[in-house]
């Protein structure tokens, strides 16, 4: 039987402005994602593909969330709580 790793890691997306991410273009690799931090709602993160530049990268549709809330029982995440590392509001 395998033993298991695990590892304490944390992933940070990346995200700046409409206009930063317009200016730079980058080339995301491939499965990361880019927030557009200063819009509203709708057009707001692209996943990079590893060969398109970001400004021909479609938009994944949906509504912009609050960062650390349940959507469905509209509580807030704490990370400091017992519950934070079981994925359960607070």
């Amino acid at each position: 039987m395998a033993n298991k790793i695990y590892v304490n890691a944390r992933y940070a997306f990346r995200e700046d402005s409409l206009e930063n991410w317009q200016t730079k273009n980058p080339i995301l690799e491939k499965g990361e994602p880019s927030i557009v931090n200063d819009v509203a709602d709708v057009e707001w993160l692209k996943i990079g593909d590893g060969v398109t530049p970001w400004n021909e990268l479609p938009y994944k549709k949906g509504p912009k969330g609050d960062a650390g809330k349940d959507t469905i029982t509209d509580q807030t995440y704490s990370p400091t709580s017992e519950n934070a590392q079981s994925g359960k509001a607070v």
